[in-house]
């Protein structure tokens, strides 16, 4: 029977998580059958990133949806005040 040869790792990523977040995650971990943190952690990272073609800036389409996203919490703003203002007529 044939021996798979994995490719062998020498880089290391780091980054620091807080006690509930590392709960959270250990398990997600456990739940999705992952052999270790990570395990878990190097496929979700390379699963989103193309580490072959990381934009500097966001596409075009993800400027045009955060200016939407902006323009959708201002109206949410604007609305929220209109009906405080009209909270305040009724109590009046």
């Amino acid at each position: 029977m044939p021996v798979l040869k994995l490719k062998r790792r020498s880089r290391m990523v780091n980054f620091r998580l807080s006690e509930e977040e590392y709960e959270k995650l250990a398990s997600v971990c456990r739940s999705r059958g992952a052999r270790s943190v990570s395990e878990f952690a190097r496929k979700a990272v390379l699963g989103i990133a193309d580490l072959e073609d990381v934009p500097a800036e966001p596409p075009e389409w993800g400027r045009k949806i955060e200016c939407r996203v902006e323009e959708l919490a201002r109206e949410v703003k604007r609305l929220n005040e209109a009906v405080d203002e009209v909270r305040r007529k009724d109590r009046a």
